[in-house]
């Protein structure tokens, strides 16, 4: 009794938002690991249906080939690892960002085996010591690219190394690298159609040129607070249970939460088996939404009480009498508090991608056209008074 709405007025406002501040640069979704937790099938197909997204970015050749065998037919790009057979690199038609010698070796005998090239990206490390080649070593290799009949070079790209905007001294002295690379194949006249390096943060602090690209995976998603992109997963269940207890008494495992005689408490069957982090015991809230017969929607913020469960997470609803079996609740959305940047915080994480990808993946993902926001609901919240 859990499921995720996904809003696709929220999805298409933040791709048009990128679009509107790279322009002609191409724009690329990253929906590696099942779309930052987003469901990568759901977000494939409707990046397959916006003209504004160019192509797709995944870590893994495996998720490259899952798209294709769901109708994706825009341009794939895997920039991590070749965790497939790699004659399905050319079944597919998927590009491969280049790392090292080992793999452009083995790419080559895939392609001279079926004769027919390989696209490929050159990635160069610039700073983030992971994977690609040194900047030194680009110009000899693209040389050499250019005359085997194995390879079709179509871009060049690396990866920041800066996570976030609190300082970007490190991203500049890589933007320089990675330029002074570009600048060089430009005297040679051997750049590629695509360049890219930027990402959701970085992107729009560049100027972007025509053949430049941009991949965005936390900005497409709403999850960088500081920019104007909204928050596209919402995490639902309902109130399974409700108990009102008629003495004092200590609630759930490791009796961390004392429960007084009167208390009304609702049992809401998701726990961390679902991905909902145990440090939210005791400190975390839920947002519960009881619909009344005049159709109006009331929203109160319930504490989490005691500790998480496997499959059960208790809240306080002792200030809300009306609040019923099978009222909705919401875990996880575009809510005070609960946002992924909130729950990172509160939990004492650093990265807010870290709150969706945790969610379990068979949960049901379906697209919503509009979704009840804070500003929709009528506040009967006495949770400011009552947090634990």
């Amino acid at each position: 009794m859990t499921w995720i709405e996904l809003n696709q007025t929220a999805f298409d406002h933040n791709i048009a938002y990128y679009k509107q501040n790279i322009g002609d640069a191409s724009l690329m979704a990253v929906v590696k690991s099942n779309a930052y937790g987003h469901g990568i099938i759901a977000i494939a197909d409707k990046c397959q249906q916006n003209n504004n997204i160019d192509g797709f970015i995944t870590a893994m050749l495996s998720e490259a080939i899952l798209l294709r065998q769901q109708g994706i037919t825009k341009p794939i790009v895997v920039m991590g690892y070749l965790d497939a057979p790699l004659d399905e690199i050319i079944r597919n038609n998927i590009q491969i960002s280049v790392i090292d010698y080992t793999m452009l070796q083995a790419l080559e005998q895939v392609a001279l085996h079926y004769r027919q090239p390989i696209t490929i990206h050159i990635k160069i490390d610039t700073g983030l010591t992971r994977f690609g080649f040194m900047p030194e070593e680009i110009l000899e290799l693209v040389k050499k690219i250019g005359a085997n009949q194995a390879f079709v070079l179509q871009g060049i790209c690396t990866h920041f190394g800066e996570s976030c905007d609190a300082d970007w001294s490190y991203t500049e002295i890589q933007r320089v690298r990675f330029s002074t690379v570009i600048q060089q194949l430009k005297t040679y006249n051997l750049v590629p159609p695509l360049i890219h390096a930027d990402k959701s943060n970085t992107a729009l602090r560049a100027t972007h040129a025509p053949g430049s690209g941009v991949r965005i995976g936390a900005g497409l998603y709403g999850l960088l607070a500081q920019h104007n992109v909204q928050h596209v997963l919402t995490w639902k269940s309902r109130i399974a249970h409700i108990r009102t207890l008629t003495h004092d008494s200590p609630l759930g495992y490791g009796q961390t939460y004392h429960a007084a005689a009167g208390q009304k408490i609702a049992f809401i069957p998701v726990g961390y088996y679902d991905g909902y982090d145990r440090r939210l015991a005791n400190q975390g809230h839920v947002l519960v939404l009881h619909q009344t017969a005049a159709q109006q929607v009331h929203s109160v913020r319930a504490p989490v009480i005691g500790r998480i469960a496997m499959n059960t997470i208790t809240v306080d609803i002792s200030h809300a009498s009306h609040l019923t079996l099978g009222d909705e609740v919401i875990l996880l959305g575009d809510h005070a508090g609960l946002r992924s940047c909130d729950i990172a915080e509160l939990t004492r994480g650093e990265n807010r991608r870290d709150v969706i990808i945790k969610i379990r993946e068979s949960i049901p993902r379906s697209w919503v056209t509009t979704t009840l926001d804070h500003k929709q609901f009528l506040s009967t919240d006495a949770y400011a008074t009552l947090r634990v």
